[in-house]
């Protein structure tokens, strides 16, 4: 979500609740749920923080664990298509972003690895 031109609170209290992702601009709250959340009693749960962020005007968007990782563009394509802000430009934005990150952290592997070769 880091990737996303527009801010992004993370682990935001509402309420008596704390949800994973926040983007005020389109208050919208995004879950990201693990294999816990099937469970009934969970999934119970689940539907009444819902509908609590619903009545005050939240959106929730929810996705596992495993559709974050598998699938990440398409998960940033419903974030951006619920902001109005699916588009051409958006998207060069994140990859550039996506793109400068894993610099970033090839580039503190190499420097925490220095000199490791010569060994």
């Amino acid at each position: 979500m880091s990737l996303l031109p527009i801010t992004v609170h993370r682990q935001k209290n509402i309420g008596n609740y704390i949800v994973d992702f926040y983007i005020p601009k389109g208050q919208i709250a995004i879950e990201l749920d693990g294999s816990q959340h099937s469970e009934p009693e969970n999934a119970k749960k689940d539907m009444e923080r819902d509908r609590y962020l619903a009545e005050r005007g939240i959106m929730v968007m929810r996705y596992t664990n495993i559709e974050v990782s598998a699938r990440w563009k398409i998960v940033i394509q419903n974030v951006l298509g619920a902001l109005n802000m699916d588009n051409d430009d958006t998207y060069a934005y994140i990859e550039k972003r996506r793109m400068e990150k894993i610099e970033e952290r090839k580039n503190r592997f190499y420097k925490g690895n220095k000199g490791e070769a010569d060994l």
